[in-house]
């Protein structure tokens, strides 16, 4: 009977194990913004040693169309071209332009089957045509004329029946980067001209972007104009390829290889759960560090590639899901909860030891800043608070993590209170951290006491006492409790024994550090503060210091993200 119910156990395990295996699928592609907004483009150069398809994205999907060599892609509207060729191509309107958007149509609805010897047929009487494809209906059509009349002269001398197509604000025009002549216009209302290389192997398929400093990139882009504007431009990749190049710019690619694989795997689960940053726009992610930095594969650096390859397809699970992990620089003492900076609770984003950060000796760990009273009125004001004169600016709660909860600025008209992280943009970036003391010149000092997760205990790895293990009842008070024969069962099924020799420990204390703003101008505002971002999930430093004292990436990942476990 035993031996059955220990039989009918495991088979539970096994069946709970393949449940939550199977409860999400990881995206294969992404879609990436890469020039949008005020950064959208007038024209792009695109090159790819195989040559490249037209066509559409339909999501992540990809249909080809057309296949040309290098290309120069543009709004279809009035160009010019100056001495230094493609760089040198400016929009302006009228006679000066060398390139307009009316085309003559030669031949309408045709298929694609039928294009290629419609195209050759007008040539060779001497007609510059190409494919126009337009709400997915194949036209053939010519010249680039820079206004209607122009247009209507080249028709009427048409050695076939022909007219002037209507402009549009919607329509992309396609180049040959050598000839520049163009070789399809492309105008839809929903979808954008798709751009990728030839090869059907994703590992292949690269492109370079030729702008003021050439950039290569892996699997294709999409191109639109939304709301008749400039380019917006998608790249459409596999998530694996954007990992490659993530992760060597959030994290420096020299830094021991369990913290580039923690790090690998954070970008991973920051992409598939980042839901819509860009409401309005072609994709989800962008390339900024609103996102993740993301600006081409140049260079493909190999301890990042491997960490990627060595960490395939997993993420950091909690409940069965990806879990949301955000990351950044340093923390400067223990992280907090999520609702500590952006109010709402997320049960994984708690407060954690981070004493493997080497605060005070690593770049922005430990700084201070000052803002003049004019300086931090004239910044008030640009940000949308008018006050009068800033005559005050303190802090009235910090969290038990040690970081702003709460800060008042005073002035002539008033005051307004700025919670959890507004407290750190809105003066940002002299505040580069949530966890800061700052008071005015000429009075007394302002102190903050960074909090010992730990508590007391000598550490260590043999001998001397282990650091405390705090839990938080049902009232929301923390209580201490013997570590050395505590028993953990994991979300995996798995038995944790405490102690000294898992737990991370501290030297004796109350607290790690003691932060003190105070200067001598009364004219000024003096911050001092540790930490870089926000302080919630890992910490990069602190995950490098964890790596080196020969923690694994998994490790590392669960101990920041308390309750979350490790994908197979």
């Amino acid at each position: 009977m035993k031996k059955l119910i220990a039989i009918i156990l495991i088979l539970i395990l096994i069946i709970s194990a393949s449940i939550t295996a199977s409860a999400f699928t990881l995206p294969e592609f992404l879609r990436v913004g890469l020039y949008f907004g005020d950064n959208a483009r007038t024209n792009m150069k695109i090159t790819s040693p195989d040559g490249l398809w037209l066509g559409y994205y339909q999501g992540v999907n990809f249909t080809p169309i057309w296949q040309v060599g290098d290309v120069i892609i543009r709004k279809d509207t009035h160009f010019a071209l100056d001495a230094n060729g493609i760089n040198g191509i400016a929009e302006v309107g009228g006679g000066a332009a060398r390139w307009g958007p009316y085309h003559v149509q030669y031949h309408s609805d045709v298929t694609l089957e039928e294009a290629p010897a419609l195209i050759a047929n007008l040539r060779a009487q001497g007609v510059n045509t190409y494919l126009a494809v337009i709400g997915m209906v194949y036209h053939i059509w010519g010249g680039t004329h820079i206004s209607h009349a122009a247009a209507q002269q080249a028709a009427a001398q048409s050695p076939v029946p022909a007219t002037v197509a209507q402009v549009s604000d919607r329509r992309i025009n396609v180049m040959c980067a050598n000839t520049m002549e163009t070789v399809m216009v492309f105008g839809h209302m929903t979808l954008g001209l798709g751009v990728r290389p030839v090869s059907e192997d994703i590992h292949n398929q690269r492109f370079n972007i030729h702008t003021a400093a050439d950039l290569n990139y892996r699997g294709g882009l999409d191109f639109i104009r939304l709301d008749g504007g400039n380019l917006t431009v998608t790249n459409v990749v596999h998530l694996e390829h954007y990992l490659y190049h993530v992760v060597p710019r959030e994290m420096p690619a020299s830094w021991h290889i369990e913290a580039l694989k923690a790090q690998a795997v954070a970008a991973r689960n920051f992409a598939v759960t980042a839901g819509d940053r860009h409401p309005g726009q072609p994709f989800n992610l962008c390339n900024t560090v609103h996102c993740q930095v993301y600006l081409g594969t140049t260079p493909e650096i190999e301890s990042a590639v491997r960490a990627v390859r060595e960490t395939s397809g997993r993420v950091l699970l909690f409940d069965g899901r990806p879990a949301r992990v955000f990351y950044s620089s340093s923390f400067g003492g223990p992280s907090d909860y999520s609702q500590n900076v952006w109010v709402s609770p997320i049960p994984y984003l708690i407060p954690v030891s981070n004493h493997y950060e080497d605060t005070e000796n690593i770049n922005n760990g430990v700084w201070s800043n000052t803002l003049t009273v004019q300086q931090a009125t004239d910044r008030l004001r640009a940000r949308g608070h008018d006050i009068g004169t800033v005559t005050n600016i303190e802090v009235l709660e910090y969290t038990r993590s040690g970081n702003v909860l709460r800060m008042r600025v005073t002035g002539t008209n008033g005051y307004r209170d700025f919670m959890r992280e507004q407290a750190r943009i809105i003066f940002g970036p002299t505040t580069l951290s949530q966890r800061f003391a700052v008071a005015r010149g000429g009075t007394g000092p302002s102190v903050l006491h960074v909090p010992n997760l730990d508590g007391g205990g000598t550490g260590g790895t043999g001998g001397g006492n282990a650091a405390p293990i705090y839990i938080i009842d049902r009232t929301g008070v923390a209580r201490a409790i013997n570590s050395q024969n505590l028993t953990v069962m994991t979300a995996m099924g798995l038995q944790a024994r405490g102690g000294p020799q898992t737990t991370p420990s501290q030297p004796s204390g109350n607290y790690i550090a003691t932060i003190v703003a105070q200067g001598s101008d009364p004219n000024t505002f003096y911050f001092s503060g540790r930490g870089w971002g926000n302080p919630v999930g890992m910490s990069q430093f602190g995950a490098r210091g964890m790596a080196e004292a020969g923690y694994t990436y998994d490790q590392i990942l669960m101990h920041f993200l308390s309750g979350t476990y490790m994908s197979r």
